[in-house]
């Protein structure tokens, strides 16, 4: 259980299964923007290539200030209504 982000166990599971039905295999293709750390470029390129609604994130800090990138719990709340 991840409690920095306030995940309950009966919230983890439905995401899981969310993910695994609705998520999709990308390859990204590069975005030309500087991260301080290097994994977060490869999550926003992923997201940015495969025209993802939302890059979720506990990280926030580490990326500009954009509608496609939300928190765990902004994303909890708004996508599964928990």
């Amino acid at each position: 259980m991840r409690t920095r982000f306030g995940f309950t166990e009966e919230t983890v599971e439905p995401l899981l299964d969310y993910l695994e039905s609705e998520g999709q295999f990308v390859v990204a293709n590069y975005s030309g923007r500087q991260f301080k750390d290097a994994e977060d470029k490869n999550f926003y390129e992923v997201a940015v290539t495969g025209k993802a609604d939302f890059l979720v994130t506990g990280n926030i800090k580490h990326f500009s200030i954009e509608p496609l990138i939300i928190t765990p719990r902004n994303f909890t709340e708004r996508e599964l209504g928990l």
